[in-house]
Protein backbone atom coordinates (compact mmCIF):
# COMPACT_ATOMS: atom_id res chain seq x y z
CA UNK A 1 0.00 0.00 0.00
CA UNK A 2 2.75 2.41 0.94
CA UNK A 3 4.70 1.54 -2.17
CA UNK A 4 1.68 2.31 -4.35
CA UNK A 5 1.31 5.73 -2.77
CA UNK A 6 4.97 6.46 -3.39
CA UNK A 7 4.68 5.54 -7.03
CA UNK A 8 1.64 7.81 -7.42
CA UNK A 9 3.48 10.73 -5.82
CA UNK A 10 6.47 10.22 -8.13
CA UNK A 11 4.19 10.12 -11.14
CA UNK A 12 2.49 13.37 -10.10
CA UNK A 13 5.88 15.04 -9.51
CA UNK A 14 7.11 14.03 -12.96
CA UNK A 15 3.94 15.48 -14.51
CA UNK A 16 4.53 18.72 -12.64
CA UNK A 17 8.12 18.94 -13.86
CA UNK A 18 7.06 18.34 -17.44
CA UNK A 19 4.43 21.07 -17.21
CA UNK A 20 6.98 23.52 -15.69
CA UNK A 21 9.52 22.77 -18.40
CA UNK A 22 6.94 23.34 -21.12
CA UNK A 23 5.82 26.57 -19.49
CA UNK A 24 9.39 27.84 -19.17
CA UNK A 25 10.24 27.11 -22.86
CA UNK A 26 7.12 28.85 -24.10
CA UNK A 27 7.77 31.88 -21.90
CA UNK A 28 11.38 32.12 -23.05
CA UNK A 29 10.35 31.98 -26.71
CA UNK A 30 7.68 34.64 -26.11
CA UNK A 31 10.18 36.89 -24.36
CA UNK A 32 12.69 36.44 -27.18
CA UNK A 33 10.04 37.37 -29.75
CA UNK A 34 9.12 40.41 -27.68
CA UNK A 35 12.78 41.49 -27.44
CA UNK A 36 13.17 41.06 -31.17
CA UNK A 37 10.11 43.20 -31.81
CA UNK A 38 11.41 45.84 -29.43
CA UNK A 39 14.88 45.79 -31.07
CA UNK A 40 13.47 46.09 -34.63
CA UNK A 41 11.23 48.97 -33.59
CA UNK A 42 14.15 50.82 -32.05
CA UNK A 43 16.26 50.07 -35.12
CA UNK A 44 13.63 51.47 -37.50
CA UNK A 45 13.16 54.50 -35.27
CA UNK A 46 16.87 55.19 -35.22
CA UNK A 47 17.14 54.68 -38.98
CA UNK A 48 14.27 57.10 -39.55
CA UNK A 49 15.90 59.68 -37.30
CA UNK A 50 19.23 59.15 -39.05
CA UNK A 51 17.54 59.56 -42.44
CA UNK A 52 16.02 62.85 -41.32
CA UNK A 53 19.40 64.05 -40.08
CA UNK A 54 21.04 63.07 -43.37
CA UNK A 55 18.37 64.93 -45.36
CA UNK A 56 18.78 67.96 -43.14
CA UNK A 57 22.56 67.90 -43.52
CA UNK A 58 22.20 67.44 -47.28
CA UNK A 59 19.91 70.47 -47.53
CA UNK A 60 22.30 72.54 -45.45
CA UNK A 61 25.24 71.45 -47.58
CA UNK A 62 23.27 72.22 -50.75
CA UNK A 63 22.40 75.69 -49.45
CA UNK A 64 26.00 76.29 -48.41
CA UNK A 65 27.22 75.11 -51.82
CA UNK A 66 24.76 77.46 -53.54
CA UNK A 67 25.93 80.39 -51.42
CA UNK A 68 29.56 79.50 -52.10
CA UNK A 69 28.86 79.28 -55.84
CA UNK A 70 27.18 82.70 -55.81
CA UNK A 71 30.08 84.14 -53.85
CA UNK A 72 32.57 82.59 -56.26
CA UNK A 73 30.68 84.04 -59.25
CA UNK A 74 30.68 87.44 -57.57
CA UNK A 75 34.40 87.24 -56.88
CA UNK A 76 35.14 86.14 -60.44
CA UNK A 77 33.03 88.97 -61.82
CA UNK A 78 34.78 91.45 -59.56
CA UNK A 79 38.16 90.05 -60.56
CA UNK A 80 37.35 90.43 -64.26
CA UNK A 81 36.16 93.99 -63.70
CA UNK A 82 39.29 94.78 -61.71
CA UNK A 83 41.48 93.28 -64.44
CA UNK A 84 39.74 95.44 -67.05
CA UNK A 85 40.17 98.55 -64.91
CA UNK A 86 43.86 97.78 -64.35
CA UNK A 87 44.35 97.11 -68.05
CA UNK A 88 42.61 100.37 -68.95
CA UNK A 89 44.69 102.22 -66.36
CA UNK A 90 47.91 100.70 -67.71
CA UNK A 91 46.89 101.58 -71.27
CA UNK A 92 46.12 105.18 -70.32
CA UNK A 93 49.37 105.45 -68.39
CA UNK A 94 51.39 103.97 -71.25
CA UNK A 95 49.70 106.31 -73.72
CA UNK A 96 50.45 109.29 -71.49
CA UNK A 97 54.08 108.22 -71.12
CA UNK A 98 54.37 107.68 -74.88
CA UNK A 99 52.90 111.13 -75.63
CA UNK A 100 55.23 112.79 -73.13
CA UNK A 101 58.19 110.89 -74.52
CA UNK A 102 57.29 111.84 -78.09
CA UNK A 103 57.04 115.50 -77.09
CA UNK A 104 60.44 115.34 -75.41
CA UNK A 105 62.00 113.53 -78.36
CA UNK A 106 60.47 116.14 -80.66
CA UNK A 107 62.24 118.88 -78.72
CA UNK A 108 65.52 116.95 -78.93
CA UNK A 109 65.00 116.62 -82.68
CA UNK A 110 64.44 120.38 -82.96
CA UNK A 111 67.71 121.02 -81.13
CA UNK A 112 69.37 118.51 -83.41
CA UNK A 113 68.03 120.36 -86.46
CA UNK A 114 69.39 123.68 -85.22
CA UNK A 115 72.79 122.18 -84.53
CA UNK A 116 72.89 120.55 -87.95
CA UNK A 117 71.97 123.85 -89.56
CA UNK A 118 74.71 125.61 -87.60
CA UNK A 119 77.30 123.00 -88.57
CA UNK A 120 76.22 123.25 -92.22
CA UNK A 121 76.61 127.03 -92.06
CA UNK A 122 80.10 126.65 -90.64
CA UNK A 123 80.99 124.21 -93.41
CA UNK A 124 79.87 126.69 -96.05
CA UNK A 125 81.33 129.70 -94.30
CA UNK A 126 83.99 131.46 -96.34
CA UNK A 127 86.31 133.37 -94.05
CA UNK A 128 87.92 136.58 -95.23
CA UNK A 129 91.39 136.35 -96.66
CA UNK A 130 92.83 138.25 -93.74
CA UNK A 131 91.22 135.96 -91.09
CA UNK A 132 93.39 135.71 -88.07
CA UNK A 133 94.78 132.39 -86.99
CA UNK A 134 93.10 132.60 -83.58
CA UNK A 135 89.70 133.25 -85.18
CA UNK A 136 90.15 130.32 -87.54
CA UNK A 137 91.10 127.97 -84.71
CA UNK A 138 88.09 129.10 -82.71
CA UNK A 139 85.75 128.48 -85.66
CA UNK A 140 87.16 125.03 -86.34
CA UNK A 141 87.02 124.12 -82.64
CA UNK A 142 83.41 125.27 -82.45
CA UNK A 143 82.55 123.25 -85.53
CA UNK A 144 84.21 120.15 -84.11
CA UNK A 145 82.39 120.54 -80.78
CA UNK A 146 79.03 120.94 -82.50
CA UNK A 147 79.63 117.87 -84.64
CA UNK A 148 80.47 115.87 -81.52
CA UNK A 149 77.26 117.07 -79.86
CA UNK A 150 75.33 116.08 -82.99
CA UNK A 151 76.75 112.56 -82.86
CA UNK A 152 75.76 112.23 -79.21
CA UNK A 153 72.26 113.43 -79.98
CA UNK A 154 71.98 110.92 -82.81
CA UNK A 155 73.08 108.13 -80.45
CA UNK A 156 70.57 109.32 -77.86
CA UNK A 157 67.75 109.28 -80.41
CA UNK A 158 68.77 105.85 -81.68
CA UNK A 159 68.81 104.48 -78.14
CA UNK A 160 65.13 105.45 -77.89
CA UNK A 161 64.36 103.77 -81.23
CA UNK A 162 64.16 107.07 -83.10
CA UNK A 163 65.47 106.56 -86.64
CA UNK A 164 65.94 109.21 -89.31
CA UNK A 165 64.06 108.74 -92.58
CA UNK A 166 66.48 108.38 -95.47
CA UNK A 167 64.90 110.62 -98.09
CA UNK A 168 67.53 111.85 -100.55
CA UNK A 169 67.71 109.63 -103.62
CA UNK A 170 64.49 107.83 -102.69
CA UNK A 171 61.10 107.96 -104.36
CA UNK A 172 58.67 110.22 -102.54
CA UNK A 173 56.84 108.27 -99.84
CA UNK A 174 53.61 110.07 -98.87
CA UNK A 175 53.59 108.28 -95.51
CA UNK A 176 56.94 109.68 -94.36
CA UNK A 177 57.53 112.66 -96.66
CA UNK A 178 55.89 115.93 -97.57
CA UNK A 179 56.92 117.62 -100.82
CA UNK A 180 57.56 121.31 -100.15
CA UNK A 181 59.18 122.16 -103.48
CA UNK A 182 59.40 120.69 -106.95
CA UNK A 183 62.26 121.00 -109.44
CA UNK A 184 62.30 120.01 -113.08
CA UNK A 185 65.25 117.95 -114.19
CA UNK A 186 64.90 115.48 -117.04
CA UNK A 187 68.23 113.91 -116.12
CA UNK A 188 66.81 112.52 -112.89
CA UNK A 189 63.92 110.09 -112.34
CA UNK A 190 60.47 111.45 -111.86
CA UNK A 191 59.35 111.68 -108.22
CA UNK A 192 62.84 111.29 -106.79
CA UNK A 193 63.88 113.31 -103.72
CA UNK A 194 66.74 115.63 -104.63
CA UNK A 195 66.97 117.65 -101.43
CA UNK A 196 65.94 117.36 -97.80
CA UNK A 197 64.68 120.55 -96.19
CA UNK A 198 63.78 118.95 -92.87
CA UNK A 199 64.73 115.47 -91.80
CA UNK A 200 61.92 113.06 -90.94
CA UNK A 201 61.96 110.53 -88.09
CA UNK A 202 60.34 107.24 -87.13
CA UNK A 203 59.69 106.23 -83.53
CA UNK A 204 59.50 102.47 -82.98
CA UNK A 205 58.71 102.02 -86.65
CA UNK A 206 55.90 104.59 -86.62
CA UNK A 207 55.99 108.10 -88.00
CA UNK A 208 57.18 110.72 -85.52
CA UNK A 209 57.78 113.61 -87.91
CA UNK A 210 57.33 114.04 -91.65
CA UNK A 211 60.35 114.81 -93.77
CA UNK A 212 60.06 117.97 -95.86
CA UNK A 213 61.68 117.35 -99.22
CA UNK A 214 62.29 118.74 -102.67
CA UNK A 215 61.15 116.33 -105.39
CA UNK A 216 62.00 116.13 -109.06
CA UNK A 217 59.48 116.29 -111.88
CA UNK A 218 60.34 115.44 -115.44
CA UNK A 219 59.18 117.85 -118.10
CA UNK A 220 57.44 116.06 -120.93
Amino acid sequence: MLQLQNEQLLAQFEDFLQQEEQFTSENIETLENTDRQVDLYQLFSELSALKSEVKKDARQQKDALGQFTNLLDTLQGGNKQLSKELERHDTNRNNAVTRAKKDLLGEVIDINDRLRATVASLHHFKPPLMERKASREFRLGLQEGLEMTLRRLELLLNSHEVIAVGAIGQTVDPYTMRVSEVVEDNKQPDGIVVEEIQRGYLYKGKLLRLAEVVANKKVS
